[in-house]
């Protein structure tokens, strides 16, 4: 009733035969068979009498041929395929109309069991398909010829757009460039101009520096000459100089010439230490540690007591400044001093070790040891019973190294070790 009520209020008749297959197509998707029939019916009878509606006509059949093909009720399809051929004019049908057409009647001959009839449905099928296929071939290729033509006409524009946007850019690129040039021009030279000057300045301050600096050393080194020879040549002159007063006033004694002896042996020694270390051509590892073993080996000596030394050096031509290689040796001294004065010690041994930049030196003896170490021998007074800890931790920490004091052993002995990095020359 309600499609009946829509059809008696349209009164548009080129809208009716599409009306009456979409109610078909509607009521067959709603499970609705007979009332689907009955409005394809009604598109096909409507069709038939207005002329020029052949289309809507091949599409109603179409759809009851197929319903009927769905139920396998092959006779009652090829009745309606018949009454379409009777109907509607096969030779105008579109491609589109030809290719249900013979789609139709190869199913049908295909489920009736006809095989000449549902080959020949099948020859005229792939046929059309193929001429579908061409058409389609032939609308795309005219489709792309199109939008090939649109492409370069817009590729065209956009290129002469492209072009005048260029030489707009390129007409403010080539103006800031110029005036950039200009302006780095004038910057260049008035930065190297100012450059010079300040290199001019900075050499000149770094030539008085220099000057003031080695007159700086001079003047150290010359002071520090001076102090050694008045504390060390000073005294051991007057000692010497005593003994020969007490030789004049008791020649029969004997002992006043074992302390000339002694003391001119000292004084030889002082001498030959100034000179070593004024000597530039000493200022390499080689040559410390050479001079160390040397007078080691000469000291203890005279008091009986063995030297063992080991060498590890990776470079023995490494240059060390000449005030760290005095410090080194006024502090190895003092230590080689302690040992025959106060360790009564049979043996020493020494170890020398460099690695890159770090001098490690290591002295143990088999003596009776400290009965109490110091934590901090920079703490000790000069001539306490530190035996010269003071001294030796004093000139060491001037040369940012450390030392280490500890026992050898459980009964006994002495090892002190010495770190530091040897400095620029």
């Amino acid at each position: 009733m309600a499609a009946k009520h829509l059809y008696d209020s349209l009164q548009i008749e080129s809208t009716i035969p599409q009306l009456f297959n979409n109610l078909g197509v509607y009521y067959f998707a709603i499970n609705k068979p007979d009332s689907a029939l009955y409005y394809l019916h009604q598109c096909i009878d409507y069709s038939l009498k207005h002329s020029g509606e052949t289309n809507m006509t091949e599409l109603a059949y179409g759809k009851i041929v197929n319903y009927y093909l769905k139920k396998k009720e092959y006779a009652a399809a090829l009745k309606i395929f018949k009454e379409m051929e009777r109907n509607t004019d096969t030779a105008t049908y579109s491609l589109n109309s030809k290719f249900l057409y013979y789609d139709l009647a190869y199913k049908i001959q295909l489920g009736m069991g006809n095989q000449a009839a549902m080959l020949d449905a099948l020859q005229h099928y792939t046929e059309i398909l193929k001429q579908v296929d061409s058409n389609i071939q032939n609308d795309r290729l005219l489709k792309y010829e199109e939008q090939m033509k649109q492409l370069a006409n817009d590729n065209f524009i956009k290129a002469k757009e492209y072009e005048a946007k260029n030489q707009r850019y390129y007409v403010i690129f080539v103006t800031i460039i110029a005036i950039m040039t200009f302006a780095g021009s004038i910057y260049i030279f008035f930065y190297w101009k100012k450059k010079r000057l300040l290199e001019n300045m900075y050499w000149k301050q770094l030539h008085k520096r220099r000057e003031f600096e080695h007159r700086n050393q001079l003047l150290e080194e010359r002071t520090r000459i001076s102090r050694e020879m008045h504390d060390d040549l000073g005294t051991t002159l007057t000692s010497t100089l005593m003994a020969v007063e007490m030789i004049e006033m008791f020649p029969e004694q004997k002992e006043h010439l074992n302390m000339v002896r002694n003391t001119a042996n000292n004084l030889h020694q002082q001498v030959n230490e100034i000179i070593w270390n004024l000597n530039t051509s000493n200022d390499n590892i080689s040559s410390l540690n050479n001079y160390m073993i040397s007078f080691a080996r000469k000291f203890l000596a005279q008091a009986n007591i063995s030297l063992k030394s080991e060498e590890q050096l990776d470079d023995v031509h490494k240059t060390i400044p000449s005030f760290q290689r005095r410090m080194i040796y006024l502090s190895f001294k003092e230590l080689i001093n302690n040992v025959v004065k106060h360790a009564h010690a049979t043996e020493v041994k020494v170890y020398i070790e460099t690695k890159g930049n770090n001098y490690h030196l290591n002295i143990e003896d088999n003596g009776v040891g400290m009965d109490t170490l110091p934590e901090d021998p920079e703490d000790v007074p000069y001539g306490s019973s530190g035996y010269g800890l003071g001294n030796i931790s004093r000139n060491i920490s001037r040369l940012f190294g450390t030392v280490r004091w500890q026992r050898a052993n459980a009964s006994g002995g002495t090892r002190v070790d010495i770190d530091m990095n040897i400095l620029v020359a």
